[in-house]
Order: C-alpha cells, then structure tokens, then sequence
C-alpha cells in the first residue's frame, strides 16, 4: 500500500517532467535514480525519505529562533523549483557575528561616521551611522539559499573561492566556517550549519562619499592641510543644481555643490597643477575631519564638471607610500564624470535606491542622476592595514594635470570609495 511519503515524491516528480529518472535522496545520503514508471509501483514509508527543506526549516530548535523568522518568509525555500544548499545560522553564531561586527566598526570609529547606509522609517529613507543590524541581519537571510547543491569541499575551501547565493549575495569559503563534515541531506537540498561568521567588510561599508565642497567648512589651517594646492587660485565654492529629490517624501535632498580653482594669472598651461587632497568628512556641527578609511580593497570614482576639457591623473598614497595610481582621465564632454550623474559604473547608486521603482511609483523621468558613485578613477585600491590592528588610514589623493590646453578653471564635486568583491 502506497504511503504519504508518495505525495512527497511527487514534488521531486514534478521538477523532473519528461525526464526518465529522478534522484530520491534517503537519510543515510544514499541517492538513488528510479524511472517514474517504477515510483509508481513502489512503496515506501515516511521514515525512509528526508524531509523537505521547507519542513526541515520549520522543525529547527528554538537555537535557531533568529535564523527562523528571517528565512522562513522567503518564497525561494518554499519554492517547488528549489533544490540546492541551505546554510544554517545558530542564534549563537549570529550574536557573536554582530558582536564582531560593532567591535571592528568601532576599530574603524565608524560607529559615528555615515558609512553609506539607509535606513526606511515612515516610508523614507535616511542615512545612518554605522552599520544598522537590520542590514547584518538582512545580508544573512540573503546569502543562507544557494540554488545548486554544493559538496563538502566546494563549500569549505582553503583557497579563495566565492559562492552567489539566490539572492546574489557573496559567501567566500575560505574566509567563512561550516560543519562540512556532516551535511544535513534532505529531499531538495543539502544543509550545512556555519559554526563561525565573519560579516564580511562590504557588508559592513555600503560605499564611503563626500563632496570637495566641505573645503568651505574648513579652517585656514586646514585648508592648507586637506587641500594643499599647486598652481591653482582658489575661486568659490557654489551650488551648480539646486537640492532636488527623485521622490519626494522617500529620498532625501540632494544638491551638486562645486568647488572652483581658477589657473593663476600668468601662469604657462603647461605648468598644470596639483591638488594634494585628503579626504574629509564633518560631523552633525559642521567640524571637519579626515575620513577614516578600513584597510581593505576598494573602487574610486570621482566627479567634476562636465566639459571641464582637462586630462588629469590620480595617484592614492597613504602615510606618503603610493598606493594606486589611476590612468589618464578625460573630463570632456561626457557626463561620465559630471558631478554625481554618470550611469556607466554597477552597482552605483544609494543603498536601496533602483531608480525604475522610482519612476514606476511617480518620481522623477531624471532618477538615474541620483547621487550615483560618479565616473570610475580606478578599479582597485588596497588600502594597507598600517598599524596592523585594523585601525583606519588617512588617505592623500593627488590630482594631477600636466596642461591647462587653454582652459582657466576646475571644478571638484566629490570622492567615493566603494568595497570590492575583496574586501570581505
């Protein structure tokens, strides 16, 4: 006599429609092929077959209480087309992830420091300090469901070796702890529980921007320090498009604000110039300081004014060592470069920002201008762990141009450095 176990099966069958056999996984982690004609005939009790991941999930203990009400609203477990890996995340593994998490955001003094992140309150989005645990906990649920099954050495490497989740989240094998020796097999996946988790950096640091306008917050003396300029005049800082939103009431205001140097009276163009520029952020008075930046890898993107008609070079040192140095960068005609607005970079905009669900719900026809990274300066920046502690490091950014060709002026918008894939 047929048993409830068939009607288990036939999900498994339904996966497989028109192919002659179909795996039937056994909780010794036996797999057997049986064509659909047999499965017809055969009989088998419930205790034979694993369960579901669905159920699997559902059954879990209260030590996986957070893990649980994350993943089990994910229409991906239950989806009849899953079949590949869970990762399984304690409640004890989760908490010692985020204790490790603020411990390194600390390091870093970024617990002060807007590093990129939003927030949704009242259906608006703000920036915050820090590293909220909603986006922690979110990145974990995200990169729990794989969509192939992975084997014990696929899932535990000891060289470097990135795993994208259904929900394109990055799992580097090498960097991240799991019980590979004993899998959980199930009908339609394999499991595997994390028994140590590193909330990866490009978690923790959505992008780090600011605007070469916060010269004007600066004193003389640090003007001198952060902007220490070669044959440039400094000109005005002034506001090119007045503080607009895509949506109003879900974005916040957002302006292009210019900083101008004029070419000094009498000078050659082929004399050029420099600007030796630290990157600097402010605090909620308006005191400046020099942005802390984690050791790790990242992508720098600029923006200028467009037209500038200016080829100009960006060297990256830090403590006064040359760390990267970009190739010649035309600020022409394209919008590539202008101000915040260039298109070309991905990913490039504010964290939850998709500028089609913007102008699907009303906002503006121009949303994919919206505070975007700008044009691309260099792929890769590896900044050095100098203290060997973890602890931030002071950039300098060289801005070089060897000829004027016939223009008098440069108008700086902003820096932004994005963590790399690599920086995990």
């Amino acid at each position: 006599m047929k048993t409830n176990a068939i009607l288990l099966l036939a999900l498994l069958l339904s996966l497989t429609a028109g192919a002659q056999t179909v795996n039937v996984y056994l909780k010794s982690g036996e797999i057997v092929k049986y064509s659909q004609e047999e499965l017809d005939y055969m009989d088998y009790t419930e205790e034979e077959l694993p369960p579901l991941a669905t159920s699997f999930v559902e059954e879990l203990s209260d030590d996986y209480s957070i893990f649980k009400s994350m993943i089990q609203s994910y229409e991906e477990l239950s989806s009849e087309a899953f079949d590949g890996t869970i990762l399984l995340f304690s409640d004890e593994v989760i908490n010692k992830a985020l204790e490790n998490a603020h411990a390194r955001l600390n390091v870093w003094n970024h617990e002060t420091f807007n590093m990129g992140h939003m927030v949704q309150e009242n259906g608006a989005y703000q920036p915050v300090f820090g590293c909220p645990d909603a986006a922690i906990l979110n990145w974990i649920a995200d990169v729990a469901l794989f969509g192939k099954r992975y084997t014990a050495e696929q899932i535990l490497t000891e060289e470097a070796n990135d795993l994208t989740s259904i929900r394109s989240r990055q799992w580097r094998t090498n960097v991240q702890k799991v019980d590979a020796a004993n899998p959980v097999n199930l009908l339609n996946a394999v499991a595997y529980n994390v028994t140590e988790l590193r909330i990866p950096n490009n978690v923790l640091i959505y992008r780090l921007k600011d605007m070469f306008s916060l010269y004007e917050n600066c004193t003389d003396e640090q003007r001198s320090a952060y902007f220490n300029a070669s044959n440039l005049s400094f000109n005005s800082v002034t506001t090119e498009v007045s503080a607009w939103t895509p949506l109003e009431g879900v974005w916040p205001l957002h302006e292009n604000r210019v900083l101008r140097y004029n070419k000094p009276s009498g000078l050659s163009d082929a004399d050029g110039f420099t600007l030796d520029f630290t990157p600097i952020t402010h605090n909620a008075t308006g005191q400046v300081s020099p942005y802390p930046i984690p050791p790790g890898s990242y992508r720098l993107a600029m923006g200028f004014q467009q037209n500038t008609g200016l080829t100009i070079t960006v060297t990256v040192y830090a403590n006064g060592q040359e760390i990267a140095k970009s190739d010649n960068i035309e600020l022409g005609s394209s919008t590539v470069y202008h101000y915040d607005r260039g298109t070309a970079l991905s990913p490039r905009y504010p964290e939850y920002y998709d500028p089609d669900n913007v102008r699907a719900m009303g906002g503006s026809n121009k949303a994919g201008n919206y505070d975007t990274d700008g044009g691309l300066i260099i792929d890769e920046v590896v900044v050095p762990d100098l203290n060997g502690d973890g602890t931030p490091v002071q950039l300098t950014m060289r801005i070089a141009c060897t000829d004027w060709a016939w223009k008098t002026n440069v108008k700086l918008h902003h820096w932004c450095l994005r963590p790399t894939s690599n920086n995990y």
